[in-house]
C-alpha cells in the first residue's frame, strides 16, 4: 500500500505524570506495566506505521520490542502538543493519523481498530471514540488536519483541533471504562478492584449556559459560532443547522449584547459575498466553554460512581 493512502498511529507517553507521582507508564495493571497495555491496542493490521513518543528509555526499548518506532520526546514539559508534533514528524505521508494517549489501560484493540475503519469509510471526518456522546481518545484525523495539528501549542492536543470543526466529527461508541485514563494511582486501582453494581449504570447529563444580568452563553450559540469559525460564514452556518439566517443572526446579536463585545468579525457583499470570523475572544470563550463542559461532566461522573457504590454495591462482588 502506497504510505500515502495508510493510517498511522501515534502513542502519546511522554506525560510527566506529576499527579501519578513519577513512573506512570511503568506502573503495574493486572501483571503488566501500564505502556504495555497501550501498545497492545494498537491494530497493526489497520495501521501502516507506528510512532511512540516518550521521554522514558524503558519505554522506548518496549515500542521498539513491538516493532514501533520509538521517538524520544527531549522536552515533555513543553506539553501534549509537543509530543503530537514529534509523532506526526515521525509517520511522514499518510492519509490518516491515529493519536493513542498510553494511559487508557481499558481500550481495546478491536475498538481502536473500528475507529479506524470508520474513519476509511467516511475520509472526510474527523473520528473520536465516545461513550454516550462524550467524545474521548483516541481520535483519528484526515491529513488535511495535520498542519492544524502542528500549529498547537502547550497542553492542547487534538480535542482542540476537533472542537474548531463540529460539522467534521464522526463519534464512534464504545463502552465508558474503554475510554478511562489514568490520573493517579488510586484511579489506576479503582479500574481492577471496584466491585459490580446491582443496577445499570447510570450517567449524568448536564446543559451548561452562562448567566450575566440573563442568559448569556450555551450549547445553542456555542455551536453556532463553532460552525461560523469552521465555515467561514454565518450564513452558511445557519443553513448546516436547518436554521434561518435572521434567526442565527438574532441570537448572535442578543449574546454580543450580553457580554458587552463582539463574537464575529463581519465582511459584507463584495466579489465574494461577504461572510464572519470569529473574534479572538470568541475563540477563547468557544475553548473555554469546551474545557468547562468537559471537566464538569467528569466530575459529575465521579460523583454519581461514588454516590451509586455507597448504596448500590454487591456485598462479595455478586451481581443480582
Amino acid at each position: 500500500m502506497d504510505r500515502r493512502e495508510g493510517c498511522g498511529c501515534v502513542v502519546l507517553a511522554a506525560g510527566q505524570g506529576r499527579r501519578f507521582g513519577g513512573d506512570k507508564l511503568l506502573a503495574p495493571f493486572r501483571g503488566r506495566p501500564l505502556i504495555r497495555w497501550a501498545l497492545d491496542a494498537v491494530p497493526t493490521g489497520e495501521t501502516d506505521r507506528c510512532a511512540v513518543v516518550s521521554g522514558e528509555e524503558e519505554v522506548l526499548r518496549m515500542a521498539e520490542e513491538h516493532g514501533f518506532l520509538p521517538v524520544k520526546n527531549e522536552a515533555p514539559e513543553l506539553g501534549v502538543s509537543h509530543s503530537l508534533r514529534l509523532g506526526l514528524e515521525a509517520l511522514g505521508e499518510c492519509r490518516w493519523a491515529a493519536f493513542l494517549v498510553a494511559d487508557q489501560p481499558g481500550l481495546r484493540r478491536e475498538t481502536v481498530a473500528r475507529a479506524i475503519r470508520a474513519a476509511r469509510e467516511a475520509p472526510d471526518r474527523i473520528v473520536a471514540l465516545a461513550w454516550r456522546g462524550r467524545q474521548g481518545n483516541p481520535r483519528v484525523f484526515p491529513a488535511e488536519f495535520f498542519p492544524e495539528l502542528m500549529e498547537l501549542t502547550g497542553d492542547r492536543g487534538g480535542s482542540a483541533v476537533a472542537a474548531r470543526h463540529p460539522s467534521r466529527l464522526l463519534l464512534v461508541e464504545t463502552e465508558r471504562e474503554e475510554l478511562a485514563d489514568v490520573d493517579d494511582r488510586a484511579a489506576l486501582a479503582a479500574l481492577d478492584e471496584l466491585p459490580p453494581l446491582r443496577i445499570e449504570r447510570l450517567y449524568p447529563q448536564l446543559t451548561v449556559r452562562f448567566f450575566g444580568q440573563g442568559k448569556c452563553f450555551g450549547p445553542g450559540i456555542g455551536e453556532l459560532i463553532g460552525r461560523v469559525g469552521e465555515l467561514g460564514s454565518l450564513r452558511a452556518a445557519a443553513q448546516s443547522l436547518d436554521m434561518s439566517y435572521s434567526k442565527a443572526w438574532t441570537i448572535v446579536r442578543q449574546c454580543e449584547e450580553a457580554l458587552g463585545w463582539p463574537l464575529l468579525v463581519r465582511r459584507s457583499g463584495g466579489k465574494h459575498g461577504g461572510g464572519a470570523t470569529l473574534t479572538a475572544d470568541a475563540r477563547q470563550l468557544l475553548e473555554l466553554y469546551g474545557e468547562f463542559c468537559r471537566e464538569l461532566d467528569e466530575f459529575a461522573d465521579r460523583l454519581l460512581e461514588e454516590k451509586l457504590r455507597e448504596r448500590f454495591t454487591d456485598p462479595g462482588g455478586v451481581r443480582r
